[in-house]
């Protein structure tokens, strides 16, 4: 962007700039500041390219107030001699005919910013006034060689606007000017059944007319629809702009009649005009609706953002996690908070919840299920059931249970206590758990008394702090272990708690103190949460007759051994799980939280120390802290009560096909096809049939047989969907009510139009046009769910050698819209190339040509989603058309060929993708993830790469980058930084998880933990792929 002073008051030129060099020029509340308005005008005009556009912003209001604040300043009244005494701002009336005198073409479009009386401001599009046509010869094509009716209106018209007007049909001779207006189309479509002289005389027409400028007119098809058949032109338009660089332009009439002529003349001008304005790209499709000429864009959106929707902004929300194993996916997610309480039900606003190691198991994948995080909070009652009566809305509650991460929800009367007066929100969310917990353990369990000693593990956490709370209040002795020297000096310090009676928590070591401070005997009871060699250290410090109570879960999870030899004296193993024991005996548990509060109002406990106090946004540090293993205390989550501030991830729309309808699919039995059965089986599809000429052929059993192993009922009918008997007698095979329609059937007759067979053209044409008329005939008396046809983008963009395959498939485009506005289901899916499923994928010259053709490759798991999204879409409303383009891109940069070398041409409806450069359909397709799995698929079909020094750097690198990139929240990293990025034992759960998911190999976690950094790592994963394709170390 550049700044530069302009004084619009003198000429332009000789401040600098260049003439006719803007394309756009805004004026936003400055023109009525100049003191001569047309001369302002004119040094506008004078910037302004030949078709560019001037947008004025200007203020008219029938109030005073703006003058009286500032009529004070003298540059408010610098219009005085320029006929604006009173105030310096005009009406847009006024300014239309300003811009008028100034050579503009007046206010073409005029816009207020305000309904109603009151509208200060108001927007004016305008542009200069382009030269005056000198070709005044047309050549009006019909179907009947006599001048009349509607017809012979606009060639009237032609005339008296000083044309020369010649009138001609299509077998006719060839035209001698370059000006064609045809009005085949406003009456009946010329694309029906035809015979073979039709399309050879039209196909002979076009040829002759290669170097003609043609104005099509035909009634709707896009906005509306009265015969699909009219929409069939605008495939083969598309492909002869390229193939015959036939400048064809298309007019769809209003629905209410025929256009008045001067509508077609004005925009014959126009068009004329246009192409007068050299290297721009070219308005050729329009539509009249409501009297108004409409120009049609493609818009970019993105695909995840189909699939998903926002959810309303009062929503509750609740703790989710996107990719189970990596913590920096963790997000708010909508929660459901039910209209209506059942019995003994009560709604919570949360205002705390207080976060506990098992929610960082449960988020790496370890454990439990993401649904399971948040086991304590505290908040207040909303809402009770009629029958809960010791309850009210206002009152301050405990909760203890699973699902806890929310900040709002609906809890069982049972799962809740109230909170004593004297106890705040957060310190109840950071005292629940951990006291419950021991006191269960110690005092229920355990049966802990005065003077007897107890080892407590991790004493400067939660569980641990309020251990030797109890324990100090039962009087007993009190032996701990901590991680690091800062810890231990809080437990003198705070707790007071002898040195020599804390230990070392992270190697073996404290068993022998233990003994040595305990003569020998061991302690009564351990408290215990460490895992591996550190439990069965634990085991051994058990005294006779003693306990050891478990409240860690992994040895458990893992089927750990435990050794027989220390039960001789009498010693018991205990485990403890707090959450079992709320759920299988909540008499228990709310009896435990019953004597928690009682020992807090009588001061014989008190709340927990340190108390680290996160909000809502900051959910993913507290989870990385408390992995850390260096906090002390408490961790909690300070939950907003308003949920506009939590960030809630879009949520993906969920499709689901019921087992109890039947689906048709026509085709379908190539690559794609199978894909789309398979998504519709495992989303519920119990019954299925194909109507295809291939479907009994013993080349689909192994497929279909995979359906049916899925509990899906496969039917088949070989015949074809031209054939109506054959499209009744699929229908028929149907056991249950059909709901669900897929035409996939297609006839590809590649061939340039010049050299198209009328056989060829029709054939081509059949199954989609025919057949899918047919389908619509048989099923438009069904209540269908959805209608989906699959199209192509040839016919959206135009595709060299495909005019009858473009045609076919913009005619599915004007069946949607007929069926839409009859409110019927349809949906039609345009797709560019597949790579990894279907004949792109098995064909490189292929590949190689929609790569060059700017036709961006999209994968199977894409077709798939967007295949959701036409089912979704399916259902006729005002929200879209139902028609998506899947696979437009521009991968040709902004090279000088650039424009030869797009899929669409000059067509100025796909401006937008032109300036999108490589952009792919997905947000990170060029990123390091993609070309790392690019990388492995390469691998996988040749392992002779990872003999290359260079792929094998470039792999390298690119995981090293991917990795650190995910676990420091997307910060961009150098080469060096990234490969050094450091492996802990909390890193390396994260990374297991993404090796396997990714690399699809199983490295153990002590592997990973070895490698010490990324760069280690990856050299580790290239000697494992090397062993996986047995070719050995690397140089052998």
């Amino acid at each position: 962007m550049e700044y530069r002073t302009l004084d619009i008051t003198r000429d332009p030129t000789e401040q600098g700039f260049e003439e006719h060099s803007f394309d756009l020029i805004i004026a936003s509340n400055v023109m009525h500041v100049a003191p001569n308005l047309h001369e302002a005008l004119l040094h506008t005009k004078k910037l302004l390219a030949k078709n560019g556009r001037f947008l004025l912003q200007e203020i008219d209001s029938d109030t005073p107030v703006t003058d009286y604040v500032v009529g004070a300043l003298p540059g408010w009244w610098l219009g005085e001699n320029d006929g604006r005494p009173d105030k310096p701002y005009i009406s847009g009336e006024e300014w239309d005919k300003k811009l008028r005198a100034a050579g503009f073409t007046g206010g073409e479009t005029i816009e207020r910013d305000l309904e109603g009386s009151v509208q200060p401001l108001f927007t004016i599009i305008s542009r200069p006034v382009q030269e005056p046509i000198t070709d005044r010869e047309v050549t009006i094509l019909a179907s009947n060689p006599e001048e009349a009716g509607w017809p012979g209106d606009v060639a009237a018209c032609f005339r008296r606007r000083g044309y020369e007007v010649h009138w001609s049909t299509l077998d006719g001779s060839p035209c001698n000017n370059q000006n064609i207006v045809s009005l085949l189309e406003v009456d009946n479509p010329y694309f029906t059944q035809s015979s073979q002289e039709e399309f050879l005389v039209l196909q002979r027409f076009l040829m002759q007319s290669k170097g003609c400028r043609i104005l099509w007119v035909a009634q709707p098809s896009t906005l509306s629809c009265t015969d699909p058949r009219f929409s069939i032109i605008h495939g083969l338009a598309r492909v002869l702009r390229r193939e015959l660089l036939l400048d064809l332009s298309l007019l769809e009439m209003d629905t209410d009649g025929k256009p008045a002529p001067e509508t077609i003349i004005d925009l014959h001008e126009k068009i004329q005009q246009a192409r007068e304005i050299p290297d721009t790209d070219l308005e050729y499709e329009f539509i009249l609706d409501g009297g108004v000429v409409h120009t049609a864009r493609s818009y970019r959106t993105s695909l995840s953002d189909q699939l998903t929707t926002h959810p309303p902004i009062d929503t509750p929300r609740k703790l989710g996690i996107q990719q189970v194993g990596l913590t920096s996916t963790l997000q708010w997610v909508p929660g459901v908070v039910p209209l209506q309480l059942e019995s003994g039900e009560v709604e919570v606003e949360m205002s705390y919840v207080g976060l506990n190691f098992k929610d960082t198991l449960v988020a790496m994948g370890l454990i439990g299920n993401p649904n399971d995080m948040g086991l304590e909070a505290t908040g207040v009652v909303r809402r009770v059931a009629p029958d809960v009566i010791d309850l009210a809305p206002g009152d301050r509650v405990g909760a203890m249970g699973t699902g806890l991460f929310c900040n709002r929800t609906v809890l069982r009367r049972e799962a809740l206590s109230k909170l004593p007066d004297s106890l705040a929100l957060e310190d109840g969310a950071a005292m629940l758990t951990v006291y419950c917990t021991v006191i269960y353990s110690l005092m229920q369990v355990g049966n802990l008394q005065k003077k007897q000693s107890v080892l407590i593990h991790s004493a400067a956490g939660g569980v641990g702090i309020a251990a030797i709370n109890i324990c100090k209040m039962l009087g007993a002795t009190i032996y701990a272990t901590v991680g690091n020297e800062e810890k231990a000096e809080y437990l003198v310090n705070t707790h007071g708690i002898p040195r020599a009676q804390i230990f070392h928590s992270r190697n073996t070591s404290f068993l022998p103190d233990i003994m040595r401070a305990t003569n020998g005997r061991g302690v009564d009871i351990v408290l215990n949460s460490l895992s591996g060699e550190l439990l069965h250290a634990s085991w051994e410090c058990v005294a006779a007759y003693g306990k050891m109570i478990e409240i860690g879960r992994r040895d458990i999870l893992s089927h750990g051994m435990l050794s027989l030899t220390p039960f001789a004296e009498d010693r018991s193993f205990h485990a403890v799980n707090l959450a079992n024991v709320s759920r299988d005996r909540p008499d228990i548990a709310i009896s435990t939280v019953r004597t928690c509060f009682e020992l807090f109002q009588n001061g014989q406990i008190q709340p927990i120390r340190p108390v680290h106090v996160f909000d809502t946004t900051q959910v993913k540090e507290a989870f990385r802290y408390l992995q850390t293993g260096k906090h002390m205390g408490k961790v909690v989550i300070q939950m907003t009560p308003d949920p506009a501030q939590l960030p809630c991830a879009p949520v993906k729309s969920k499709t689901s096909c019921p087992s109890d309808a039947s689906y048709l699919i026509v085709g379908g039995l190539g690559g794609i096809g199978k894909s789309v059965s398979r998504w519709l089986v495992e989303h519920g599809a119990r019954e299925i049939v194909y109507l295809s000429p291939s479907a009994e052929k013993d080349e689909h059993r192994k497929f279909l047989k995979e359906l049916e192993v899925q509990g899906c009922h496969v039917s088949c009918v070989a015949g074809t969907v031209t054939d109506p008997a054959d499209v009744q007698r699929a229908i028929g095979k149907c056991t249950n009510r059909l709901t669900g329609v897929v035409q996939m059937a297609l006839n590809l007759q590649d061939r340039t139009f010049e050299h198209m067979t009328p056989e060829e053209w029709d054939s081509g044409l059949a199954p989609k046009v025919t057949g899918t008329w047919n389908l619509h005939t048989a099923t438009q008396g069904m209540d269908l769910s959805f209608f989906v046809m699959f199209g192509s983008i040839a016919g959206s963009a135009g595709s060299l050698g495909q005019a009858n395959y473009a045609a076919s498939n913009t005619f599915l485009t004007g069946l949607a819209t007929y069926r839409r506005q009859r409110g019927l289901a349809a949906s039609v899916l345009n797709l560019g190339p597949v790579e990894d499923v279907g004949i792109i994928s098995e064909r490189s010259d292929l590949a190689q040509t929609t790569s060059v053709a700017s036709a961006q490759p999209i994968t199977e798991r894409a077709v798939l989603d967007v295949f959701q999204v036409s089912i979704e879409d399916s259902l006729p409303n005002q929200q879209c058309s139902g028609i998506l383009d899947v696979g437009i891109s521009n991968k040709t940069g902004k090279s000088e060929s650039a424009p030869l070398m797009r899929l669409w041409g000059r067509d100025a409806r796909f401006a937008m993708h032109s300036n999108l450069g490589q952009a792919s359909m997905d947000e990170g397709m060029d990123g390091p993830e993609h070309r790392l799995r690019e990388f492995l698929n390469n691998v996988h079909q040749d392992p002779s790469l990872l003999n290359k020094a260079e792929a094998i750097t470039e792999f390298k690198r690119n995981m090293a980058h991917l990795i650190a990139g995910t676990i420091s929240n997307g910060r961009k990293l150098t080469d060096e930084e990234a490969a050094g990025f450091a492996i802990d034992s909390l890193v390396a759960i994260e990374m297991r998880s993404w090796v396997r998911r990714i690399i699809h190999l199983d490295v153990p976690l002590s592997e990973i933990t070895k490698a010490g950094n990324l760069g280690s790592l990856a050299d580790h994963i290239v000697k494992l792929l090397r062993a996986q394709y047995k070719l050995g170390s690397v140089g052998e």
